[in-house]
């Protein structure tokens, strides 16, 4: 190749091209390197993505567990009332009756011990 071109030994060229050469055989390790770096990197990324995916996971099934169990307390303490409402007015209502039921009793043993009795002699 030196003849055919027409280079001689003490030829400037040969320092270049071995300039070149020396850049080639670097630079060409750099590919290489730079792919493995990029492999771990996307790894460490992977890892601390998972990991934030499933610290999150865990925060949401928290919330969601504290949510449930208040939705079931306000729920239960509704019925509750509501069944607290029932029964005070059942007993309200049971009471009336009573008291009526009494209210009644009493007229009418006052009226049986008012009433004139028969045969037995009134006094003036």
């Amino acid at each position: 190749m030196q003849k055919s071109l027409g280079f001689r030994d003490d030829d400037a060229i040969w320092s270049i091209l071995m300039a070149l050469q020396y850049y080639d055989s670097l630079y060409s390790q750099y590919p290489k390197a730079i792919g493995a770096e990029a492999s771990r990197i996307l790894g460490d990324v992977k890892a601390a993505a998972e990991a934030s995916l499933k610290a999150s996971i865990a925060t949401a099934r928290a919330d969601l567990a504290k949510a449930v169990g208040s939705a079931a307390r306000d729920v239960a303490r509704d019925i509750a009332r509501r069944e607290s409402i029932r029964w005070a007015v059942a007993g309200m209502a049971l009471g009336v009756m009573l008291l009526g039921t009494g209210a009644g009793v009493g007229i009418y043993v006052d009226r049986q011990l008012s009433a004139p009795v028969i045969g037995a002699v009134v006094k003036k």
